[in-house]
């Protein structure tokens, strides 16, 4: 069922792994501590979530990083005024989901499911507010 979930596009990425252009330090939140754009091409793969109920999509971009892969939200609903902190939402200002460290997925298929799994949190909790526990 998750497979049917999600729609796939493979692409390069270039300059801060989540844009087709440069990316400035500003941009980049939290993963630009030194200040500077990380330089090289990154490949990622970018799919298309859309939510049990059917109402909500959301675009994540899969990146393998240091022995595990990244998860960045590009593309959410609104917030429906619930507090974007990322104590709560777990995302960062940069899109990146927020897990422990050495908690991090480690394959494709992993990180798929915690995708999909925080789009349904998501979905809960800009509806209720209510937070993970």
């Amino acid at each position: 069922m998750l497979r049917s979930l999600f729609l796939s596009i493979t692409r390069g990425i270039r300059a801060g792994c989540h844009s087709d252009r440069p990316v400035s330090p500003e941009s980049m939140g939290p993963e630009a501590m030194n200040g500077e754009p990380i330089q090289g091409s990154f490949k990622a793969i970018t799919k298309t979530y859309r939510s049990k109920s059917g109402f909500h999509y959301f675009v994540f971009d899969f990146v393998a990083s240091d022995g595990h892969i990244d998860i960045f939200c590009r593309r959410h609903p609104s917030f429906n005024g619930q507090d974007s902190d990322p104590a709560r939402t777990h995302l960062f200002g940069s899109g990146r989901l927020c897990f422990v460290s050495g908690k991090e997925p480690q394959t494709q298929r992993r990180a798929e499911q915690l995708a999909a799994q925080w789009a349904e949190y998501f979905c809960e909790y800009r509806q209720t507010g209510k937070t993970q526990r």
